[in-house]
């Protein structure tokens, strides 16, 4: 049983252990990796500033979605490949996506952009070979907001991108080896405490009744996998 949680976050591999464990991804993001792009602003899930792509393995390769890193806590992050707004640049340079933001004058403040980079990078990793029109980009930023620039100059800026110049995120990255490495670990037993803060992600249900036994007021992860924390 491992005392750790397997994290890759822009294709690099992270062992947490610890305090850490419960600490959420975004202030791991921020405050252990030094990763900065990733802006909270109200900690809550509701503004989509926060947004990261949260990848599982799957039969063809690392499945991706978008998620707000503010509410989600490493313990429940086990075997995931974490990208960032700063995992989508070329070879240390802005992405078409990002230039577009640039050029159309989508920023302000700065602090909703990642959150509108990101989404519009997973509008483009479902689409086929095609224009994103302003309603496109509209669809695929709902749940980002933007408090200051206006939206009209973001979405201009969304529809401006040319398809077949934005890498899919399995070109960005070693996408089968990261696969491979996270399934050999899925179903593997993961225990951490620390003090009085606990998890635990059994891979049978014996071990799942004895944690529950030495921890009755664990409670049970709400997305189906037998894990608990306490």
């Amino acid at each position: 049983m491992r005392d750790y949680v397997i994290i890759y976050v822009n294709g690099t591999r992270h062992e947490v252990r610890g305090a850490r464990t419960f600490r959420s991804l975004s202030d791991f993001l921020r405050y252990d990796l030094g990763l900065i792009g990733t802006k909270v602003v109200c900690a809550e899930g509701d503004c989509g500033s926060c947004t990261i792509f949260l990848g599982r393995p799957g039969t063809d390769g690392v499945q991706y979605r978008t998620a707000c890193s503010c509410i989600q806590f490493l313990y429940q992050l086990d075997c995931t490949h974490i990208v960032t707004v700063e995992g989508l640049k070329y070879d240390g340079k802005l992405n078409p996506i990002q230039e577009a933001m640039v050029t159309c004058q989508g920023s302000q403040c700065g602090f909703c952009t990642p959150g509108f980079i990101v989404s519009m990078q997973a509008m483009f990793e479902d689409r086929t070979i095609a224009k994103a029109s302003t309603t496109d980009v509209q669809k695929a930023c709902v749940g980002n907001l933007c408090r200051c620039t206006g939206y009209e100059a973001i979405m201009y800026a969304g529809s401006s991108v040319e398809p077949t110049q934005v890498r899919r995120l399995s070109q960005l990255y070693s996408d089968q080896a990261i696969n491979s490495e996270l399934k050999a670990h899925t179903s593997e037993s993961v225990a951490v405490r620390d003090g009085n803060k606990s998890f635990c992600k059994p891979s049978t249900i014996a071990e799942a009744c004895a944690f529950r036994r030495i921890t009755p007021a664990a409670r049970s992860s709400p997305a189906g996998r037998i894990s608990a924390c306490n």
